[in-house]
């Protein structure tokens, strides 16, 4: 694991919200800290995986904490399905709820 992940990775753990959303969106998306050199995936970079449902359950948290943006996040894996089950109810509460917080 690079340094970034390690940091994001222990300020999530220790509450800090905001680390809660930026590591939720790293696993909505995946990360790949390069590590230099072409190809597949050997050598020194940290990686994370795309996990949908590890992103839900990290945005959860932090939307509950009021990080707007991890309240629309979650919200659009609620109407996409991705990670969770599909809820236009959820989906649009958490993207209303993130639209009264900005």
């Amino acid at each position: 694991m690079d340094k970034v992940l390690e940091l994001l990775s222990a300020a999530a753990s220790q509450g800090w919200a905001p680390a809660r959303f930026t590591l939720g969106a790293a696993h909505e998306h995946g990360y790949n800290s390069g590590g230099g050199g072409g190809g597949g995936g050997g050598g020194g970079g940290g990686a994370l995986e795309a996990s949908a449902a590890a992103a839900a359950e990290l945005h959860a948290e932090a939307a509950k904490e009021g990080v707007a943006n991890a309240q629309f996040h979650l919200g659009v894996l609620y109407a996409t399905g991705r990670g969770v089950q599909q809820s236009d109810k959820e989906a649009v509460h958490w993207c209303v709820t993130a639209g009264g917080e900005r």
